[in-house]
């Protein structure tokens, strides 16, 4: 693989530095898998991936290699692109965060002030704001500003995943943490909001920090649950769903609105269980004697 010129050819495509780090990643397996990704043919890439599907792996893991191989081919000069198997799409559950879970994950602390301060001010800026992680390891202390007609506190997110910088307000709580971080930073990086000793951190060392606060808090967490948190928040707060769009940096309305459809359908069975007419809905839970049957297939399953 030509990676140096790949790198280049990609970010003059304006693609994330997160996306950069994963198609490189991908590509190199696939050479190592055996693959020549600078001379194969298009029916010589087919029947790779035809073996790697009869060896029983997923549609899903591989479309991902293709879509990512596809990038390479174009950088190649290809005309040909795979075409990624037809996936029959499940309805995934949105995870929301209780508050209770949230806060066990901003009291999350560490031993060393400047260490503690950085995290602290990363987890925290996440919840927040709603940003995407790529766009926490991107910002510059430029990025914050005091704006005087709407008298807040704001921070503007460069090259989101579209290309677009949108400004988001930043509560004044975050901007202390943040101007008390300041003060013990490591300046490896005089631009970089968040640094360690060798200078701006990495989309995968973000990663590896929110990580450690998930299993710290006793919470399975990753960044992008902090983003669907900050929805929710918005929404119950009676931000409009145009208004969360474009503070979230979405290109559709549809995608806000996956976030917050299991919202109400929690909220539902919230106001469905107020109605105690036949008694209470948690009888015959883990608790208690009676047993419960259901019918599953016609035939009769105790449970």
């Amino acid at each position: 693989m030509r990676e140096e010129e790949f790198k280049q050819w990609l970010l003059g495509k304006g693609y994330a530095h997160s996306t950069i780090a994963t198609t490189l990643r991908a590509v190199k397996y696939l050479e190592k898998a055996g693959l020549d990704v600078d001379n194969a043919s298009e029916q010589e890439i087919i029947n790779f991936f035809a073996e790697w599907r009869a060896e029983g792996k997923t549609k899903h893991a591989i479309n991902g290699y293709i879509r990512k191989l596809n990038r390479y081919l174009e950088f190649r000069g290809m005309e040909f692109r795979l075409k990624c198997y037809k996936e029959v799409k499940g309805n995934r559950p949105i995870i929301i965060l209780s508050d209770d879970e949230v806060r066990r994950i901003l009291t999350v602390r560490w031993v060393r002030p400047d260490v503690d301060h950085r995290n602290r001010c990363m987890v925290h800026l996440l919840f927040a704001t709603g940003i995407r992680i790529g766009e926490l390891v991107n910002l510059n202390w430029s990025d914050f500003y005091y704006n005087n007609n709407l008298k807040k506190w704001m921070v503007k997110v460069r090259r989101g995943k579209w290309e677009k910088s949108r400004d988001i307000p930043v509560p004044p709580r975050i901007m202390k943490m943040l101007e008390e971080y300041k003060q013990v930073r490591l300046r490896t990086d005089p631009n970089a909001v968040f640094t360690t000793p060798r200078g701006r951190i990495s989309y995968g060392f973000a990663r590896n920090v929110m990580r450690e606060v998930g299993e710290r808090a006793g919470v399975p967490f990753h960044a992008h649950l902090a983003r669907h948190w900050r929805a929710v928040r918005w929404y119950r707060s009676g931000v409009s769903l145009k208004t969360i769009m474009s503070l979230l940096g979405h290109e559709s309305l549809k995608t806000t609105q996956v976030y917050l459809d299991m919202l109400q359908q929690g909220e539902l069975l919230n106001e469905v269980e107020k109605e105690t007419f036949f008694g209470s809905w948690q009888e015959g839970g883990a608790n208690s004697s009676l047993q419960v049957s259901t019918l599953i297939n016609g035939k009769e399953v105790k449970e």
